[in-house]
């Protein structure tokens, strides 16, 4: 778990002594390699730390974590979804409900095969009909 730092910073100038405190938190976890690609070339693991980002963003605390079903849940829908997989990940938590979903906080089960139907297959054709839209226009 990544947690604030705070310190004191003292900076002078001229005769004069300011202190402050400063805290600082990060923006992503750790593992934030994601940020660095287009979320067309993430792997499982991008996905993975992508979505638990976001759902501490939105939440206000960190998801459980279970490596295993972790990779699990994140490899099946990435090779299930391949380049569509960040797109809807994104658009689930960068989208007009950012981070909800039918009036719920967007958990990392909404990822699984059980969820497809009623999440990732919905976000997809509404991907697909902006596509379309775009470029008709």
């Amino acid at each position: 778990m990544v947690e604030s730092a705070v310190r004191t910073v003292r900076i002078t100038t001229g005769q004069e002594v300011v202190g402050e405190r400063v805290s600082v938190r990060p923006l992503a976890g750790p593992a934030a390699a994601y940020l660095l690609k287009p979320d067309a070339e993430w792997t499982w693991s991008d996905l993975r730390d992508y979505v638990l980002d976001k759902i501490r963003e939105v939440s206000g605390r960190p998801a459980p974590r279970d490596p295993a079903k972790e990779k699990a849940i994140f490899s099946s829908f990435l090779s299930r979804y391949q380049e569509f997989s960040g797109m809807i990940a994104r658009h689930a938590f960068e989208g007009p409900d950012a981070g909800w979903w039918r009036g719920a906080v967007i958990g990392m089960n909404r990822f699984c095969r059980g969820s497809d139907p009623f999440f990732a297959d919905v976000i997809v054709g509404r991907l697909v009909a902006k596509m379309q839209a775009e470029a008709v226009s």
